[in-house]
Formats: C-alpha cells, structure tokens, sequence
C-alpha cells in the first residue's frame, strides 16, 4: 500500500469519483419478515401501476456498503489492484409531497471509507486488521452530497438544487450531486405492468446520454409480505464512455487543451425490492427496502508520455464493484462507523 499521509490527500477527489462513476443498478437481496421466515402468500399477476411513494415531513434513512477494487488511477500502482470499502448512511427527508411529485432532501449523516489490503470474500466481509482507514470530514462530503431534489413519482429527477459536482473529473454522463438515486434505482414506467414486463427508460446514475446510455427494467415478481406487496424490479444499464481529455487526464471540451482520450464501458445488472401499498385500484406506491449489484467499469486511457516526447501511455482503467443498499428504522450510531468513520454533528 502507499502511505497513509499520501492516500489521505489523494482520497477525497479519487474516491467520490470511483463511488458516483460506478454506482447504478443493483442485485436486491430478499427482505425478510420480522420473524426472518419470507411470507409466501400469493403473488400479484395482474396489471399494476408503481410509483415512488413518501410522506411529507418523514424522514427516511439508508446505508450504502460498497467494495471496489481494480486499477483506479491516483490510488492503484501500476499492476497492483486498489481495494476500497466505503459505507454512506443518508437521511432522506420529505419537504413535500403531492401527486405532481416530492420535493426530497438528502444528506449525508455518516461516511466511513478505508483501504483494503485484499478483495474481499463473496460474503462482503472484510477482516478489520486489513482495513486502513482515512478520516474525511463529513462538512466536506456533504459539500458534495447533500442536495434537494424534485422528485417525479416514477423517480425521475425534474431540478436539483445544492451539492458539487467538482470531483467528477472523467466524463461518463455521471453528476456527482445525484448520488441518492441509490436510493430510487429504477425510473417506474408510465403504464401499468404485470411480472415478466420490460420497459426502457433514459435516466440513472450513469447519465443521460441519448445514444450512448442505456437502461432496462424488468418486473420479475411480487409477493405479499407482512401486510404490503414486495415487487422484485431488474435492470441493467450499459454506459459507452468516448471522451477527450487534457494532458492532467480530465476531461475537456476545449479542442486546443486535447490531447488523449478515455474509451470503453460502464456496465451494470442488478434489481431491488421494492417495498409498496396500495393506493387505489391496481396502484401501489413506495420505496426501496434492499439491494444489491455487481458491475464492471472496462476503460483505456491514451495519452501522451510527458518524459518522453512523441510517445504515448495507454493505461487500463478496471473497477470490480460489489454494492449494497438497505434502508433503515434510524440515524446511524457513533458506534456501527470504524476507526476512519465520521458523522454529522
């Protein structure tokens, strides 16, 4: 590993970035009755139509866990991948609500980020002697983060306010201040629709990008589970990242600060459970319970050599990504977060 003093300095901007250009959809995980047995009352087969649901004045809570490892430019040597872990806790909470839509502010309550010394297991587990934790201020992550957002009831952003998009140096379509859509993965479609039902939509955290960003949802079931219906949505997305950089590697649009490119592909699959009641004849409304994904970040870097004249460096740029998100009943406590952990005041 590199020190810790020279990680430090180099995390903030590095791994906001790697979180926000890699996250999208992702692979739920079942949530359990309160007796950890799954009600397997009969499932809905008929029509519906699905929208996000909140209360005005509620405030909702999640916690993000993710694992990335690969070689992550500022943070990986040369032939020797980077191992990241990093948990985000969020509050979510409802200014207003109506059938145009919800006005939602998010913010960061706590963050805890760290250094791994080896990937970890499938089991998402990772052993605390391997950890290397690196401390940010949590005034400066919700610098970044926290926003208020106008919400449509399938999910889609209609204005943004707050929040940085700064870090983000590698264009790929992504906006660093919509990283809540962790918490509202899918865009719902218009119609209603019954198990098996595909529909595209244009908008994610990969962007939106007519041409070059896609996404597909899919309704793969329902199921009754303690007095609401479970419906398990799929998607997968798929981001062509084509962009001109300047001779720092960021991106650019100025044709004489040209001088390489980054090329290749953001790739995702993954669903949620989401957690609903109804709320009229064939129409339910709610929220993310669970989650999971697994993606693939496949890019190239072409730029020229600053040592040597007329030569060039091709470097890959290949991120392994495992997340999870899960809402939860409160605010974090001081002690769920690490050595490296920090929380709102």
């Amino acid at each position: 590993m590199q020190s810790s003093q020279h990680q430090r300095s180099l995390c903030l901007p590095a791994v906001i970035t790697l979180v926000s250009l890699i996250a999208g959809p992702r692979h739920a995980v079942a949530a359990e009755a309160p007796n950890g047995v799954l009600d397997q009352q009969p499932a809905i087969t008929t029509p519906v139509k699905l929208q996000y649901g909140f209360d005005t004045g509620k405030v909702y809570h999640y916690k993000v866990v993710a694992f990335f490892s690969g070689q992550i430019p500022k943070l990986s040597e040369p032939g020797s991948d980077a191992h990241i872990k990093a948990e985000l806790y969020y509050s979510a909470t409802v200014l207003k609500h109506d059938a145009t839509g919800s006005t939602v502010a998010f913010a960061v309550e706590a963050e805890n980020l760290s250094f791994l010394a080896k990937e970890p297991g499938t089991d998402g587990k990772s052993n605390p002697d391997d950890e290397l934790p690196f401390p940010l201020p949590i005034a400066q992550v919700q610098g970044f983060l926290n926003v208020t957002a106008q919400l449509r009831p399938d999910g889609s952003i209609a204005s943004i306010t707050g929040g940085d998009n700064g870090p983000i140096k590698i264009d790929v379509g992504v906006d660093l201040r919509k990283l809540f859509v962790l918490m509202l993965p899918v865009v719902l479609p218009r119609d209603p629709v019954a198990p098996g039902a595909i529909w595209p939509f244009w908008e994610g955290f990969l962007g939106k990008k007519p041409g070059r960003t896609v996404y597909q949802g899919k309704l793969d079931s329902s199921r009754k589970d303690s007095g609401h219906v479970v419906f398990h949505i799929s998607q997968s997305a798929n981001s062509t990242v084509s962009d001109k950089i300047d001779k720092e590697g960021n991106s650019t649009a100025e044709a004489k600060l040209q001088v390489g490119s980054i090329t290749g592909e953001v790739t995702a699959s993954g669903a949620m459970d989401f957690t609903a009641d109804a709320t009229g004849t064939a129409a339910y409304a709610g929220r993310l319970a669970t989650g999971s994904m697994q993606l693939s970040v496949i890019l190239k870097r072409d730029m020229p050599d600053p040592d040597h004249p007329g030569m060039r460096i091709v470097e890959p740029i290949t991120v392994r990504g495992r997340m999870q998100v899960q809402s939860q009943a409160g605010p974090p406590k001081a002690d769920t977060l690490g050595v490296g952990g920090a929380t709102a005041k």
